[in-house]
């Protein structure tokens, strides 16, 4: 069981499991990355692709409010991160991207006319002709991920 102090309640203890304190720490990373990516999205930094379109489209009332609404989220997280012990850790590139592939790859392997006969009738112009582009795609893929397979396990 972990104490830590609270800053805004004369130091009362909180107490927390080590399951606790890990959770709260993924929380308050995952909330972090949000606001970051919400910042990123209303300063129109999210790059349109080939395949989406951005749509710049947020009121002027949500772009007025945003930083001074995030500046006041961030002090919060911020006390909750010390009253749950949650630290900085350091995140491999390594691991994200190897992440990101091997996602990409799962969902190739479940995109192939074989698997697509959940959805309903596949025809067989699917296996004929998608599912080469989808082999194709997975070699790529593949080959990435194991390229950065190594250094993904040292960043483990």
């Amino acid at each position: 069981m972990f104490e830590m102090r609270d800053p805004l309640h004369g130091g009362e203890p909180v107490r927390l499991t080590e399951a606790q304190r890990r959770h709260f720490g993924v929380f308050v990373t995952m909330l972090e990355e949000t606001l970051v990516e919400v910042e990123a999205i209303a300063a129109a930094r999210e790059a349109s692709t080939r395949m989406v379109q951005a749509e710049h489209d947020l009121p002027a009332s949500f772009q007025d409010a945003l930083a001074p609404a995030l500046a006041r989220i961030r002090e919060r997280l911020y006390v909750l991160a010390a009253l749950v012990g949650a630290e900085a850790r350091t995140v491999s590139d390594a691991r994200r991207v190897q992440a990101h592939l091997v996602t990409s790859i799962v969902h190739i392997e479940e995109t192939v006319a074989d698997k697509l006969r959940g959805y309903g009738e596949v025809d067989p112009g699917i296996a004929a002709r998608v599912d080469p582009v989808l082999r194709d795609l997975h070699r790529e893929l593949s080959g990435l991920a194991a390229l950065v397979a190594p250094a993904a396990r040292r960043g483990a």
